[in-house]
């Protein structure tokens, strides 16, 4: 009885305190935070909302479908690729909680932020960069598939020899799926689905191999392809590549390090996106494998041991989101990045919104 007693003495100060005027809460809050480890927020995307998004709508009531792609600038504002049926449109996620759509001339499946810029790529064919301004929206091209003139792009060796007409063929087979990051240099590079590294600039693409990649990825594909599905900065100079089999490191100084996800010769990981975490580990992200939806979260730790991340089972309704970290066990990542104030913004392919959260024991 005591305890009943003690919610009802609750209710009634919150009657008192209506009465004396205190300020009501809110209903609704467009631009909800994490602010605990463990916590799950959505920021943009309804699941029940079957349009295109309009310019202008609150995040948290329109559409947020996405075929990948998302991108955190400096000041923790959310850029994020949204399916269109007249093509592909950015999503630039306002302060205030609404986006704001940009058309940009190509498709992009992939999205980075650097010196101001947002970088936008596509792989779906050939291969097509360009960067833009984030204030005044203007563009330019840094590789094109085919040029204004109709020439193809440029491709050459490490020493800057334009490859064999023999060469090229073999090199086109895997433009499909490439992935690309902006180094903390500022140069773009490019890695091909057979894991291929490349520096695109001038409108060209330069073959690079740093010390001990070619070793590294031998290791880590043998003879089938790398299947690269994330490539970021470090934030140390380097970079990080997430391929279907493997991590490989590149330090800014020193050999590439490698890491095999696969357990068994000829399977694949199921892992797509690479964060930083602390200590030099990498937090690993996918979708649910198989039929009976089994996590793929994990945390991948500098002396290449993988440790699984008990997050609870991931449910199958995407109304059943309750702000923990099963919402991120049962996602469809299409990209992830992380906030200058440590939370992990990602976008969810399945459900349509893009969620961000605070892993525990993240710093």
């Amino acid at each position: 009885m005591r305890a009943i007693r003690i919610i009802a003495l609750g209710a009634v100060l919150g009657m008192l305190g209506g009465c004396t005027g205190g300020a009501p809460k809110p209903a609704f809050n467009p631009t909800p935070k994490p602010t605990r480890p463990g916590q799950v927020v959505i920021i943009a995307g309804d699941h029940t909302v079957e349009r295109d998004p309009r310019d202008g709508e609150v995040a948290l009531k329109t559409s947020a479908y996405t075929d990948g792609g998302l991108a955190v600038a400096g000041d923790g504002v959310v850029y994020f690729q949204v399916s269109h049926r007249n093509g592909g449109r950015i999503a630039r996620l306002e302060r205030d909680g609404t986006i704001s759509l940009m058309k940009l001339g190509n498709v992009p499946n992939q999205l980075a932020l650097h010196g101001g810029l947002l970088w936008v790529f596509s792989s779906y064919r050939g291969l097509d960069l360009a960067k833009v301004d984030r204030k005044s929206l203007s563009q330019s091209t840094v590789i094109a598939w085919k040029t204004a003139s109709g020439e193809k792009l440029r491709v050459v060796s490490e020493e800057g020899r334009t490859l064999s007409s023999r060469e090229r063929v073999e090199v086109d087979r895997y433009w499909p799926g490439s992935r690309f990051a902006v180094r903390d240099d500022g140069n773009p590079m490019v890695v091909s689905r057979r894991g291929d590294l490349y520096e695109a600039t001038d409108g060209i693409l330069r073959r690079w191999k740093p010390p001990g990649y070619e070793e590294a990825l031998a290791r880590v594909a043998g003879e089938e392809e790398f299947g690269p599905t994330d490539i970021r900065s470090d934030g140390k100079g380097g970079l990080i590549l997430l391929g279907s089999r493997g991590v490989i490191r590149l330090p800014r100084d020193g050999r590439a390090v490698e890491a095999s996800l696969a357990t068994r010769k000829g399977e694949k990981s199921p892992y797509v996106v690479a964060v930083p975490y602390n200590n030099d580990s990498l937090l690993l992200l996918g979708e649910p494998v198989g039929v009976d939806r089994r996590p793929a979260s994990a945390l991948l730790k500098r002396d290449g041991t993988v440790e699984s991340l008990a997050w609870g089972r991931p449910r199958v309704l995407c109304e059943d989101f309750d702000g923990s970290m099963t919402a991120i066990a049962a996602a469809s990542p299409g990209g992830a990045a992380r906030r200058p104030d440590g939370s992990i913004v990602i976008s969810d392919k399945f459900c349509g919104r893009v969620l961000a959260f605070r892993a525990p024991g993240m710093s």
